[in-house]
């Protein structure tokens, strides 16, 4: 048995105080025939038997704490319907999606639990894929990828702590740093304005007068795209001068 809980937003200290003092009625938007609009995955039959069905007024009176026990038939139905799209402006199905626009978020120890050990395993794998890296390629990605100032002045431990925090904030954008096809003309490019063999100029890409791109995606295209290849091999040669 797993039970889900109903909670009241408190980030907007005057709406949770109102909210603690009075019910919340929902009510299903109605159809031209009089018949209420279900949410989908919940049946005409399940619907009747929390009392929804053509010619009855129909509300529900939400209340903060409310449990909601999934063994028990008419809450599994309820849930459907609060957790639906319908209410999805009022309602967050859990508390890391909740916004100031929400009054109430559901508490599922289930779904919280399963939350927190996936961002422990993306974690876990972006760690990994970290320490795969050269130490020359986390310099760069710190550098080039993630902007660090001065990390030619960092020793190898400092590069490493700071992409591990830079994975604490957000493994997932580590993941695509790393994975990005283009990481390694973005960082050719870097490298290039950094040693001023490209100019960046109001966001802009330069090469002396030649406009590369008007911004990192479209310099990205102009270096790798073959019919450049003449002016790419001269700029990555005083690259590597």
């Amino acid at each position: 048995m797993a039970t889900v809980s109903l909670k009241l937003n408190e980030s907007n200290p005057k709406k949770a105080r109102i909210g603690r003092l009075t019910s919340f009625i929902l009510t299903l938007p109605k159809k031209n025939d009089g018949s209420y609009r279900l949410p989908k995955g919940v049946s005409d039959k399940e619907a009747e038997k929390i009392g929804i069905k053509t010619g009855v007024k129909w509300s529900f009176s939400l209340r903060p704490n409310m449990v909601f026990d999934d063994s028990n038939p008419e809450h599994q139905i309820q849930l459907k319907i609060l957790q639906s799209t319908i209410f999805n402006d009022i309602i967050a199905s859990r508390k890391s999606d909740l916004t100031s626009l929400h009054r109430f978020y559901f508490d599922n120890p289930v779904i919280e639990g399963k939350d927190k050990a996936g961002k422990r395993k993306r974690k876990y794998e972006a760690d990994k894929l970290l320490f795969s890296l050269n130490e020359s390629e986390q310099r760069e990605l710190l550098q080039y990828t993630y902007g660090y100032a001065e990390v030619d002045q960092f020793t190898s431990e400092m590069v490493t702590s700071a992409l591990g925090e830079e994975i604490d904030k957000n493994p997932d954008d580590f993941f695509t740093k790393v994975q990005n096809p283009h990481r390694k003309t973005i960082v050719e490019i870097n490298k290039m304005v950094e040693m001023d063999i490209l100019q960046r100029k109001e966001g802009k890409y330069y090469h002396n007068q030649t406009l590369i791109g008007i911004d990192i995606e479209t310099a990205v295209s102009y270096l790798e795209s073959p019919k450049n290849a003449d002016l790419v091999s001269q700029l990555i040669a005083l690259l590597k001068k």
